[in-house]
């Protein structure tokens, strides 16, 4: 074995040649300068031992400029500034921390990485030319060719992928992952950009988040965005405080402020300020109305409808210019596309309503089929459900659920045309199923619960009360007909200008034009005390005026006898409803017996019952009075005559 030893002058050059044996081989270099070859079958090196960096291959190794302890280089030009001073340097690729003064705790890795950089400190760059312009900027991280390469003086900033940050100057606090990840940003702070190109236009925009493919893309100096999701709030350019979270929400929306989008293609086409959609395609194609939707398709098709409030599944999905519309439930005016200050609130609520305005609808199904009808208010579940025409109120469970007619008002549970298809206009139904069988019958005004419930065609009656109209014989057709009471009854299913008041279940009105009061088997007072009604005599009034002289031959042929009303299962030959109450021993005539002496006294009225009218007896009876004067005066004169 053998071992060389060669101690070189104070300049010059040393060659060696490897000995043929193996060996160890000791070189001291030049005090001062010089260069050291080595050559052989395979030379290698156990030690380099030197004090100062090294070049090997046209590669600087060692602590750089200043040989700081604790700093690595690695490259040429690495670490190379004339006054280092900085620690806890890495260095490693050409011109790295080229010209570095002070600044410390950076790492810049790649060619040209931080190349800049004099007394910025805390810095990680690693790839081509990171943070290349970079001076006093500290605390950046940048990871990608080209990342912060115009960097002079911001600082907290965070750009990993290619060009992320490219152009961002002295802004501060940025975060940008992904390819050209906010790209254009130069003085902006506080944004994040997450995504290919995400935030990509951005120049001086603060405090905007956008993370995914091309999100907030366009944007340049509008502050306070934030799009996440592909393409979200693309091309948002000076619109400022938007949000925008799905693929493609808020899309088309450029100088417009204030909107919320959050869904896949919310307000994609969006082009007006200080709406929400938050749902899948909420909002789709609104442009410039001031929508609030809320679900999946909700406002889908809104373009320029404005104070427009969806929520709900499909919720007022087919409005495209209607305005001032609130749509609150699954499908809630679902189909409604110009018509205006709509409110529908439950599930289909109003879903047909297209072009009619100014209705209100509460419940599932509430004015369901209703299409062009205005004015509408519909109150509970599938109230006005067949509604078509205009002016209806419906308010109750199934209220009017058959009404196709116009002005009517049906109030309760299955009130009003809710057993089957109804044309009819004009009613006033107030109770639970009052009125519920009316088909075609107008005009009607039934109040109390059941009350008017079979009428169909009737028109122009009035049932106030429980089961008004409808106990003993239910009224069905017949017109110009008044029940006032608890179960008050007609006297038939078609019976027509009948009045009954009663505050008992035993009254029943008297047929076709009569009236009858029964205060549960009382009497009847008039303010004046008066037993008889007044009644209007007026000459002026009268014509054909002749004299009657029927009197005392008539009230002599009346037969006035003592009775008992029968029973009503004592009845035969009439309805058995047409019994009178009244018990014990009466006072009276018979009608049939009247009839054939004063028959102008008696009537047969529609229920075939006879009914005495004693107004003509009180004339009848002063003409007999008069009668008995005469004769009296006749046996006076007699009597005068004999005792003369």
């Amino acid at each position: 074995m053998a071992s060389i030893v060669v101690n070189g002058d104070t300049s010059g050059a040393v060659t060696l040649s490897a000995p043929a044996v193996a060996g160890t081989v000791t070189v001291t270099l030049p005090s001062a300068s010089g260069t050291m070859a080595v050559s052989g079958a395979s030379p290698s090196f156990t030690t380099i031992t030197t004090t100062s960096d090294a070049s090997i291959s046209g590669l600087t190794v060692g602590k750089g400029n200043g040989s700081i302890v604790g700093n690595t280089t690695f490259g040429a030009s690495a670490l190379a500034g004339g006054s280092q001073t900085g620690t806890n340097l890495t260095a490693l690729g050409f011109g790295t921390l080229n010209v570095n003064s002070s600044g410390g705790n950076n790492t810049a890795i790649g060619a040209s990485a931080l190349q800049n950089n004099t007394t910025g400190s805390n810095n990680t760059h690693i790839g081509y030319q990171t943070g290349f312009n970079n001076t006093t900027g500290g605390s950046n991280t940048a990871v990608g060719i080209q990342a912060l390469v115009f960097n002079t003086t911001g600082a907290n900033n965070v750009g990993i992928g290619q060009d992320a940050l490219r152009n961002n100057t002295t802004a501060n606090n940025n975060t940008a992952l992904g390819y050209q990840a906010s790209y254009s940003n130069t003085t902006g702070t506080a944004n994040v950009a997450i995504g290919l190109q995400a935030g990509y236009s951005n120049t001086t925009g603060q405090n905007i988040t956008a993370i995914g493919y091309t999100a907030l893309y366009a944007n340049t100096t509008a502050n306070n965005n934030t799009g996440i999701g592909y393409q979200a709030g693309k091309a948002i350019t000076t619109g400022a405080d938007n949000v925008a979270i799905g693929v493609n929400a808020l899309q088309t929306n450029t100088t417009s402020a204030n909107n919320v989008a959050i869904g896949n293609a919310a307000l994609s086409a969006n082009t007006g300020s200080n709406s929400v959609a938050i749902g899948y395609a909420a909002g789709q194609t609104n442009t410039t109305g001031t929508i609030t939707a809320v679900g999946l398709y909700a406002a889908r098709f809104n373009t320029v409808g404005t104070d427009f409030t969806a929520i709900g599944l499909n919720a007022g999905q087919a409005n495209t210019t209607g305005s001032n519309n609130t749509a609150v439930g699954k499908d809630s005016l679902y189909s409604n596309t110009t018509a205006g200050s709509n409110t529908a609130i439950g599930n289909q609520a109003l879903y047909s309503n297209t072009t009619a305005s100014s209705n209100t609808a509460v419940g599932y199904q509430a004015g369901y089929s209703n299409q062009t009808g205005a004015n509408g208010t519909f109150l509970g579940y599938q109230a006005g459900y067949s509604s078509t025409s205009a002016n209806n109120t419906c308010v109750g469970f199934a209220a009017g659920s058959y009404s196709t007619g116009t002005y009517n008002t049906y109030i309760g549970r299955s009130s009003g045309a809710a057993n089957a298809a109804s044309t009819a206009s004009y009613n006033t139904t107030l109770g639970g199923t009052t009125g519920s069988a009316i088909t075609s019958g107008e005009n009607n005004t039934l109040l109390g619960y059941n009350a008017g419930t079979a009428v169909t065609t009737g028109y122009n009656n009035v049932c106030v009360g429980s089961n008004a109209g409808v106990a003993t014989n239910p009224l069905v057709g017949g017109a110009y007909n008044v029940f006032i009471g608890n179960s008050v009854s007609a006297s038939g299913a078609n019976v027509s200008g009948e009045m009954a008041i009663g505050s008992s279940t035993a009254t029943t009105g008297k047929g076709a034009n009569t009236g009858f009061i029964n205060p549960n088997g009382g009497g009847v007072y008039q303010g004046n005390n008066s037993g008889s009604w007044s009644q209007v005599s007026d000459r002026r009034l009268k014509k054909n005026i002749v004299n009657n002289t029927d009197g005392l031959d008539k009230i002599t042929a009346l037969q006035i006898r003592n009775f008992e009303y029968r029973l009503p299962e004592e009845v035969e030959e009439l309805d058995p409803s047409c019994a009178v109450s009244n018990t014990g021993v009466q006072l009276g005539v018979i009608a049939q017996e009247l009839q054939a002496v004063l028959p102008d006294c008696v009537k047969e009225e529609s229920t075939g019952v006879l009914s005495v009218d004693s107004d003509n007896l009180t004339w009848y009876m002063i003409n007999a009075i008069k009668d008995l004067k005469a004769e009296l005066d006749t046996v006076k004169a007699e009597l005068a005559a004999l005792k003369g």
